[in-house]
């Protein structure tokens, strides 16, 4: 008994070929969607001999094959007959070897395989997205603007996750829905849909790594803007590829936040992560802090210290103000990298090692050869700048202010800051350049007044905050001492623009204070980052700056207080810093006490 023939089909997009028996006097019809009443023959004989013939329907599931794509008809000699029904994509013949055109036996058709038609398509731009929930619109917008010039008739459209196509136009999207490439026209794909398929799955894994790394970035953080969503993408690349890496940018643009991104990205993530300001030690406890000492070693040091080098071992130590370190101690930072670990505490002969990632920080002009010339090590500077990352001011940063506004409330209610302002009011505040960019913008928010409804602060009350912290309001101490409340009595105070350098703190009584307050306020609340920042900035920070300013008796926030003065003596960036403090305190520490 002779064998049946059969007919083996592939298609680029299926995983398998698929195989046929073609019996004799039999027809089968491939294609997308076969239909024999749809067929238009030329030939006038083929048409009469398909009449007597049963025709058996194929269905290929690919978008590369027409709807009607070949027929294949057994003849009562055993070989078989195939004829191109005009499609789009064209067909090719593999024969077996020595077997005549005419075909006789089993034959391979490989179908959709016209050679390109496509020339250098180029490639979607990034979505521009600003929030999660807007991540997938944003894709499928950003290929349909791709698409749209091009020669093909498909488009993007967005469903729900799960619903993957076997033929290979679907792609999962990192925000849970599925990315779909359908034909505009119903019709077959263009011949190489395979070339923009390939594409775009480039395009979206690449899109997906970036909500992935702003989905990982540190709580709080405002990503927003394209430019800082481009910065966290060089950050988080620098960090999986362990490369030291230095973030240049403003005071208040975001640093400290970038660089524990880069704990959470890099492979050291499960260690620990340290934090060392270079600007507010001298030497000696600047060389301390980073490497340790042994009791003794200089004045004060009661019991060994460990250095923060110790304490980030096989972890990252984030090194701030980079550019203010001392020449003694960047020699010993040099050293420590140059023999891979090694170190010595002040005044302990032994040596030591420690496995530590570093990410710096500086608002100086470190990647400046004339600046480095008299302030910071050329030798230390090229090991340290593997990765060099610009992070820009926040008026470069438009998304980021509005976002920020946005999620912030006005104190004591729950009335956004975007909503408070009036259009005119909120137009200013994205036209002001916001010299201390994030923390400019914290306490323009901090002095806005107690207002319920929506637009109700207009550009007068928005300006008058935004001016306050910049010095072009307050009011130098007078020539006479001020009169201050003191438990019920009134004293005069020392001047507060002669604050004596050797001022001793009781660390162990203002820790205490700041600590108590804080339980009392959220418990014993789960610990996370959060709630130690929260510790930091709204309790601790404030019973500092009011211990250390002798102003911890103060019932109110006086116009008057040359806040300006405070910060110098107090090593803090601006005034207006020291009264947001001053305000935390009171409002806490004092108005509840005698409430």
């Amino acid at each position: 008994m002779e064998a049946v023939p059969r007919v083996i089909i592939r298609v680029r997009d299926l995983p398998e070929p698929l195989s046929y028996e073609v019996s004799p006097g039999t027809s089968i019809l491939i294609g997308r969607m076969p239909d024999a009443n749809r067929l238009r023959l030329e030939n006038r004989e083929q048409a009469w001999a398909l009449e007597s013939r049963r025709i058996l329907p194929v269905k290929v599931d690919s978008m590369r094959v027409s709807a009607n794509h070949l027929l294949v008809t057994a003849l009562l000699d055993g070989s078989m007959e195939l004829l191109e029904l005009h499609s789009r994509n064209g067909t090719s013949v593999r024969l077996q070897p020595g077997m005549p055109l005419y075909v006789e036996g089993d034959v391979t058709v490989d179908l959709a395989s016209r050679g390109s038609g496509i020339g250098s398509i180029g490639e979607p731009r990034p979505a521009d997205w600003t929030d999660e929930s807007d991540f997938g619109t944003q894709v499928v917008a950003a290929i349909n603007d791709w698409l749209s010039p091009q020669t093909v008739d498909l488009r993007a459209e967005l469903g729900p996750s799960g619903k993957i196509d076997v033929d290979g136009a679907s792609f999962q999207l990192a925000d849970d829905h599925a990315l779909h490439i359908v034909s505009t026209s119903g019709g077959t794909y263009d011949p190489q849909i395979g070339v923009v398929l390939d594409r775009i799955r480039i395009y979206v894994h690449e899109q997906n790594m970036r909500l992935e790394q702003f989905q990982r970035r540190v709580d709080g953080m405002i990503v927003s803007s394209p430019v800082m969503r481009d910065v966290l993408r060089r950050v988080a690349e620098a960090a999986e590829q362990g490369r030291r890496t230095v973030l240049l940018g403003p005071t208040g643009a975001g640093k400290e936040w970038l660089a524990r991104c880069y704990h959470r990205y890099s492979p050291r993530s499960k260690g620990p992560f340290a934090a060392l300001n270079c600007a507010l030690l001298e030497r000696d406890l600047l060389y301390a802090q980073l490497f340790g000492a042994r009791r003794g070693s200089f004045t004060g040091a009661v019991q060994d210290v460990q250095g923060l080098v110790e304490a980030s071992h096989e972890g990252t130590l984030f090194l701030d103000e980079l550019g203010e370190m001392s020449l003694e101690v960047q020699k010993a930072l040099l050293r420590f990298l140059d023999t891979r670990g090694e170190y010595q505490r002040l005044g302990d002969p032994k040596p030591r090692r420690a496995d530590v990632q570093l990410v710096c920080a500086s608002n100086a002009r470190l990647d400046e050869p004339e600046f480095r010339m008299k302030h910071f090590r050329d030798d230390l500077w090229y090991r340290l700048s593997s990765a060099v990352i610009r992070v820009p001011p926040l008026r470069e940063r438009p998304e980021d202010v509005l976002a920020f506004l946005q999620l912030k409330t006005i104190r004591g209610t729950t009335l956004r800051v975007a909503d408070a302002l009036s259009p005119a009011a909120l137009r200013s505040v994205m036209l002001d350049p916001l010299p201390g960019n994030f923390r400019d913008l914290e306490n323009f928010v901090d002095r806005l007044p107690l207002v319920q409804r929506v637009g109700e602060i207009d550009v007068v009350q928005v300006d008058a905050a935004l001016r306050e912290g910049r010095g072009q309001s307050a009011v130098s101490v007078p020539e006479q001492p001020l009169i201050i409340r003191d438990s019920g009595r009134f004293r005069r105070p020392r001047q507060l623009d002669k604050l004596p350098d050797n001022r001793t703190v009781d660390w162990e009584k203002m820790a205490s204070s700041a600590i108590a307050a804080f339980v009392a306020d959220h418990g014993d609340s789960a610990a996370s980052w959060g709630e130690l920042q929260t510790l930091v900035e709204k309790y601790l920070k404030p019973v500092f700056v009011a211990t250390t300013t002798d102003l911890g008796s103060i019932d109110e926030v006086s116009k008057s207080i040359n806040y300006s003065a405070l910060a110098r003596k107090l090593n803090i960036a601006d005034g207006s810093t020291v009264k947001m403090h001053l305000t935390r305190y009171v409002e806490r520490f004092r108005q509840r006490k005698h409430g």
